[in-house]
């Protein structure tokens, strides 16, 4: 039995054998020869025990899952989309793991549109506020990262381009903020927003038409705090829902500055330009 065969079927003790039978050159540890590589296997079955028998090994690339021409998808990303969150935790400690890899897939005569996703934009619009924590906590995040076309668009996204959705030539890229703000997520918004790094209007489709889109007027809210650009598509969306944002905009402005006056020894509670277009 191959390690690779050992892992996908979950026999430790087959694993235990082959690893202390040879050494790190006899040991194709990370499968190069395969679809996907034993850790992959063991994180797709959630066999933490094995994982922690493979990352124990010398030359162990903790990012190398899934690899062919028109797939890739990490272990992180595995574990992470099955639930299994202790290995997730796991494999965040260990060195050299990118947080930001996710899976790919190219588009093919089955499937019209490249699809993409990384382990924020995931947590976010599953609406995993304790996982974005996690995430966030990671020293090489990156909270801006977009991605495109796995975010199933909204109805009304369809203004951004004049081709059909299932054309491989549509592409909006959008951010994990805008996965939360769609689905109306205030948690893991303000959770995001306090994110030194932390750009609100990233993206094709912006995370502030996203709100207007969805009536979460606190998460408008925050996102004009935090200098959300009220472009062309975002005041039609408004004016289609019904929303005031000039009014908006000057209740939460005069709310601001009192609460920074009040904590002017204190830790600033808002950080950011506040986008107004004040007119005469």
């Amino acid at each position: 039995m191959s390690l690779f065969e050992a892992c996908t079927t979950g026999d430790v003790e087959s694993v235990k054998l082959i690893l202390s039978s040879g050494g790190s050159d006899d040991v194709d540890i990370n499968g190069r020869d395969a679809y996907y590589s034993p850790l992959f296997a063991a994180c797709v079955q959630g066999n933490i025990e094995i994982v922690e028998l493979l990352l124990a090994v010398e030359g162990i690339d903790v990012n190398y899952g899934v690899h062919c021409y028109t797939d890739s998808c990490s272990p992180l990303f595995a574990a992470y989309t099955r639930g299994f969150r202790d290995i997730v935790k796991l494999l965040l400690t260990v060195d050299g793991i990118n947080v930001n890899f996710g899976c790919y897939r190219m588009c093919t005569i089955f499937q019209h549109f490249d699809k993409h996703d990384i382990p924020l934009y995931y947590a976010c619009k599953t609406g995993d506020y304790e996982m974005v924590k996690l995430l966030l906590k990671c020293r090489h995040i990156e909270v801006n990262r977009t991605i495109y076309n796995y975010d199933e668009p909204m109805k009304d996204e369809y203004v951004y381009s004049e081709l059909p959705h299932d054309s491989s030539d549509y592409r909006i890229s959008t951010t994990p903020l805008y996965a939360a703000c769609k689905r109306g997520y205030l948690d893991i918004v303000k959770l995001l927003l306090e994110a030194k790094e932390i750009k609100v209007n990233q993206g094709d489709v912006s995370p502030l038409y996203a709100a207007i889109n969805g009536y979460y007027i606190e998460i408008i809210e925050c996102l004009l705090h935090k200098g959300a650009i009220v472009d062309e598509k975002c005041k039609e969306a408004a004016l289609l829902k019904d929303i005031d944002i000039e009014s908006i905009l000057l209740r939460k402005t005069t709310t601001l500055f009192k609460t920074v006056e009040r904590n002017v020894f204190g830790k600033q509670v808002f950080s950011g330009d506040i986008y107004i277009d004040f007119k005469p």
